[in-house]
Formats: C-alpha cells, sequence, structure tokens
C-alpha cells in the first residue's frame, strides 16, 4: 500500500465514470465517516461498555476530562 497514489475516493473513482454508479437502497443502519483519529475516538466513545473493543486493555480513548 505504501506505493499507491493517494486519491480522493468520491473525486477520482466515483466521478471519474458516473455512469458506471450504482445505487442500492439500504436500511437505516447508522454511518459515522471515520477520516480523521478524532471521529474514530468520538464513535468508540459512544459504543455501550459490553462492547468488544471497550473490554479492559482496548482502544475505548479516556472520556473528556479524564487522564
Amino acid at each position: 500500500y505504501d506505493r499507491l497514489p493517494s486519491v480522493d475516493l468520491s473525486r477520482d473513482v466515483f466521478q471519474r465514470d458516473p455512469a458506471r454508479l450504482s445505487l442500492l437502497r439500504a436500511p437505516t443502519c447508522g454511518w459515522t465517516d471515520l477520516g480523521t483519529p478524532e471521529r474514530v475516538a468520538e464513535c468508540l466513545a459512544m459504543l455501550p461498555p459490553d462492547w468488544p473493543c471497550c473490554r479492559a486493555g482496548s482502544m475505548r480513548p479516556p472520556r473528556s476530562g479524564s487522564r
């Protein structure tokens, strides 16, 4: 992956050939754009405490105000 060029998915892939795009209606499932570390931390902070990644030694970030 280190040798692959960096591309903008929307501009460089989707918009390149719009005639080949298709849409699929999906049920409400929630969506979070995890494009930044901050967004990943926000998403993890919203998970319930019993979610697998939230157990001891997990990746769950500290809550605001705690260190």
